[in-house]
């Protein structure tokens, strides 16, 4: 059958799952495990090494019974730490030979000086071992509470922390780099609450309550001394990451409030739910992309010509981009929405469902918006989302349920859009994109060491 009218959200899957309070008796789990990486076999990827380092993770189940049929608590602490190493390649054929341990000569045609600088810069990042680790804790308790025969309270609260230097990208070998100067160390936190409360009115009626709170945030920034010399200026180069990522430094925050109350009445064959919920979203962004400029080339060649000894100042890159303007944005929308739903029992065999959702999304005004451009002030948000939901269940025997279902679901608008089209009007933030030869169109910074070593041979 459809997905009661209380579901919506999102028109992808649904789960909802239930777990048992608890039991008068005392339960206590402790587990561990423990991985060497020298036990695992060699990866045939990174030239046939085994990593350094370990892995371990251990924890602790806690069930009590506080209050015989009352009161039950039950928590879990778990620590992850992980020690190891990946490996940095580049095999990119417009680059390197095809084991990725040498620069071919002939993918450069720059003066053989220029050629030496920007193949040894390349070559400092191949088949490079970086360090990484990870070190997470994280601690969850749940309470349930019924001081009566119709009435019953749950607490559930969790927090997760994590710290990973070097551990943004997860993959053992990178075959076209990303490990080294695209790589990021990050910190990583999330933390939520939440509280139940179900009482039976009478024979007929049910009220149930659920509040929610949550908070996931996300520092991310690069380790420099794993950074090329080139400092945090991104690198592309055939499509090959050579220089620092353009994503950082980054800072990401989510908050979500909610609270969902429903009121279930049972007539006849007929139990109808009547509720309403709201929640309000918080996303909290301090990210400029690429903030201090991002050159893509296409060939060793072009970056040679302009990585050193560019005494003429030639702009060879194919790309140049950089935004400008305020990092920090915070983006809050409230969602308001109702529903109705009845679940008639037909016949023994027949159960037929149906009901109606309405969600209304309250979008706030873009703060500075272009103009320019006067419908990048607004963001509309209709009144008459109406989500219909109708749905069937037979039952052919013991063994066999035959159910349909037809309804309706509206996508959220995700938070990242919301904020894109609050910044991206060209005011708030303002990303350039130019070529080569238009007007103001910078020179590559060049490596003032290298530039000295390739110009005292001639003098």
């Amino acid at each position: 059958a459809a997905a009661p009218a209380e579901f919506g959200h999102a028109s992808g899957g649904i789960v909802n799952a239930v777990t048992r309070s608890g039991t008068d008796d005392l339960h206590v789990e402790a587990y561990d495990y423990y991985l060497a990486h020298s036990l695992v076999s060699p990866d045939p990827f990174a030239n046939n090494t085994k990593p350094p380092g370990n892995r371990q993770q251990a924890g602790l189940d806690l069930g009590v019974p506080i209050a015989p049929d009352r009161f039950f608590v039950f928590g879990n602490f778990e620590m992850v730490k992980s020690d190891s190493q990946a490996l940095n390649r580049i095999t990119n054929p417009l680059i390197a030979d095809p084991t990725g341990s040498s620069i071919p000569a002939a993918n450069c045609t720059a003066t053989a000086a220029q050629c030496t600088a920007a193949t040894n810069f390349i070559k400092s990042q191949m088949n490079v071992a970086v360090p990484r680790s990870l070190k997470s804790t994280s601690g969850f308790v749940k309470f349930d509470v019924a001081p009566s025969d119709k009435t019953n309270l749950t607490f559930e609260g969790a927090i997760v922390h994590k710290h990973a230097p070097n551990g943004m990208e997860t993959q053992q070998v990178a075959p076209n780099g990303g490990l080294l100067g695209s790589n990021a160390t990050y910190t990583a936190s999330d933390i939520f609450g939440k509280a139940g409360f179900t009482v039976v009115i009478n024979e007929n009626t049910t009220n149930e309550f659920h509040g929610s709170w949550f908070r996931d945030s996300l520092n991310a920034y690069t380790d420099f001394s794993l950074a090329p010399s080139t400092g945090p200026v991104a690198i592309n180069l055939a499509g090959t990451p050579i220089g620092s990522n353009p994503l950082y430094p980054a800072n990401l925050t989510q908050q979500r409030i909610s609270g969902v109350d429903a009121v279930t009445w049972v007539v006849g064959a007929h139990a109808i739910k009547l509720g309403g919920d709201v929640a309000e979203n918080q996303d909290r962004v301090d990210q400029l992309y690429s903030r201090y400029g991002s050159y893509d080339y296409t060939s060793l060649t072009a970056f040679a010509d302009d990585f050193t000894a560019n005494v003429k100042q030639q702009k060879n890159y194919a790309l140049f981009t950089q935004t400008f303007g305020t990092p920090v944005s915070t983006v809050r929308t409230m969602i308001i929405q109702a529903f109705a739903h009845d679940t008639w029992k037909a016949t023994p065999r027949l159960i037929v469902d149906g009901g109606v959702r309405w969600e209304k999304t309250r979008i706030p005004k873009p703060t500075q918006p272009n103009p320019i451009n006067f419908q990048s002030g607004f963001i509309p948000s209709p009144n008459v989302d109406f989500s219909p939901r109708i749905g069937a269940a037979y039952m052919l025997d013991n063994r066999t349920v035959v159910r349909l279902g037809l309804g309706t679901y509206f996508e959220p608008f995700p938070g990242q859009l919301i904020r894109d089209l609050s910044v991206g009007g060209g005011v708030y933030q303002t990303n350039y994109t130019i070529i080569p030869t238009q007007t103001s169109s910078p020179v590559f910074p060049r490596s003032e060491e290298h530039t000295s070593e390739l110009q005292s041979p001639c003098n």
